[in-house]
């Protein structure tokens, strides 16, 4: 009877550990830690290329085909953003910026004909939504029409000097928001 003790014993002491390893396999220990950004708002185009301002035919001494042609050019802005100023760049004649709630214009010369542009102040047209688990959210979205006028009765240009010849020109411009 002794031999069955001791073998008992030895069976037991030799299974234990298993039994309580299989036990520390199950049990989960949480470590916590900390998620960190720093954030830097901004603003960015929101369309690759707005619509040309085409003042279409414009025959000398006449008016421009489109007395008013316009094109709308968007901001996307972090949300909550303000939007300070806008300003057209100087590749025209004259630019003048606008502090918000202002109107900026501008003016330049394109095929020898004289124009203006002007904006109303950015409207927020969408306001952006917050990032959840399922979305990353998007921006405010802030957009500026901008209006040209052409003056008629202007002579406009000759193609290389050539007396008669007809001249196609473009000009690029820019709008510049600051925040």
């Amino acid at each position: 009877m002794k031999f069955r003790t001791f073998t008992s014993v030895v069976i037991a002491a030799i299974l234990a550990p298993t039994v309580y390893a299989t036990a520390a396999i199950g049990a989960t220990v949480p470590q916590t830690f900390t998620v960190s950004t720093t954030f830097t708002p901004g603003c960015v185009t929101n369309n690759a290329a707005p619509s040309t301002i085409d003042f279409g035919a414009y025959t000398a001494y006449g008016t421009a085909a489109n007395t008013a042609p316009t094109t709308t050019v968007s901001f996307k802005c972090s949300r909550a953003f303000t939007i300070v100023s806008a300003v057209f760049d100087t590749s025209g004649t004259v630019a003048s910026s606008g502090a918000a709630g202002a109107n900026p214009t501008a003016g330049g010369v394109v095929a020898g004909l004289q124009y203006t542009l002007a904006t109303a102040a950015g409207v927020k047209s969408t306001t952006g939504t917050a990032a959840s688990a399922t979305s990353t959210g998007t921006g405010d979205v802030f957009s500026y029409v901008v209006t040209g006028t052409m003056a008629g009765g202007q002579a406009g240009c000759t193609n290389a000097g050539n007396s008669g010849d007809s001249c196609t020109a473009t000009q690029t411009r820019t709008l510049t928001v600051s925040y």
